[in-house]
């Protein structure tokens, strides 16, 4: 076996909900580990975050048997490193634990980009938990669009989606707005009599964030005929599509098929209203844009990076087939 071969390197992919991390060589996937939330702008602050970042690595190095010393780089994709005091903080933290082995935090917008783009350069818009627009143009340069909530211009993700979906059911239900069966829906998912009901849990509930889970039904109800429920996808995924369109003009990127990835949990949601309106408003911006679903978890981008970082000659479209346990929706895989 040649030292590319047998070389050992580790991505991660610390996000709002969990962080995973994965071991790999050229030959496919050797380990995985999962924690919690690694996102530190989340309800648990910095240090919950780091802890869960920890985790996960430690668990993928003991699922493996192997040691840190194996592994000759590590990536991690970080969600909520936006400024550099970011990136300072963040590398301050991880460097005990890593020691003098080598690491690098990107935001988990990069490893997205990098888990579905063929070439390394496009955009991907994430829509997750929340959401981010990241690009790389064919020149090396790099932007990014949006990532730090509603108040920044963003729409999009769990933390977006959720309050308009409890908006929406509340005017249902008190008559201030179209009936939908947003309202009924949410009440059976969180097994309550009445909105009554809903608004006290609401009210009184300590973890917010638990609400999140909520997300899936505004696709089923939307699918049923819903025309609220439909409304809201168009909205979310016409605000996205402008904000990738805005990436790929900064970039100079609307004359060609420039490569748009879709990443995130929200994406794989059935019916056609988020990804419809998504690609009708990306294409006002880069007429000949190919739009379509990343086909890895965000985590291979950071497997790539790592053998990027190490300039090893590894062809990835040859290394995707190795990578099946990380295909998104694979029944393999855990993410």
């Amino acid at each position: 076996m040649s030292e590319t071969n047998s070389t050992i390197v580790m991505g991660v992919d610390a996000g709002g909900s969990k962080t995973k991390a994965v071991l790999a060589s050229v030959d496919g996937v050797l380990s995985e580990g999962l924690a919690g939330p690694g996102n530190h702008q989340g309800p648990g602050g910095f240090e919950a975050a780091l802890t869960e970042i920890q985790r996960s690595m430690e668990a993928c190095l003991t699922a493996g048997s192997f040691h840190l010393e194996d592994v000759a780089y590590t990536i991690l994709g970080v969600a909520g490193a936006d400024f550099p005091e970011d990136y300072v903080r963040i590398n301050h933290a991880l460097s005990s634990w890593f020691g003098d082995r080598p690491f690098t935090v990107v935001n988990d917008a990069e490893i997205a980009l990098m888990a579905g783009s063929r070439t390394g350069v496009g955009i991907v818009t994430v829509l997750g938990t929340a959401t981010n627009v990241f690009g790389i143009n064919s020149a090396g340069k790099r932007l990014g669009v949006g990532g730090l909530g509603f108040p920044f211009g963003d729409l999009g993700g769990a933390i977006d989606l959720v309050p308009r979906v409890l908006h929406c059911a509340f005017r249902s239900a008190e008559g201030r707005g179209p009936k939908t069966r947003l309202e009924s829906a949410i009440l059976e998912a969180l097994d309550l009599p009445d909105v009554h009901a809903l608004r006290r849990t609401m009210y009184f509930s300590e973890h917010p964030e638990e609400y999140q889970r909520l997300a899936p039904l505004v696709f089923l109800v939307a699918q049923a005929g819903d025309r609220v429920a439909q409304d809201v996808l168009i909205e979310m995924g016409t605000k996205a599509g402008e904000s990738a369109g805005a990436c790929a003009r900064g970039l100079e990127m609307v004359d060609g098929p420039v490569e748009m990835v879709l990443s995130g949990s929200l994406w794989t949601g059935p019916g056609p209203y988020l990804v419809d309106a998504f690609t009708l408003n990306v294409h006002r911006y880069a007429p000949a844009a190919v739009v379509r679903p990343s086909p890895l978890e965000p985590v291979a981008g950071a497997i790539r990076l790592a053998w990027e970082r190490l300039d090893a000659a590894v062809n990835w479209e040859r290394m995707l087939p190795t990578l099946k346990l990380l295909a998104v929706g694979s029944p393999e895989g855990t993410g």
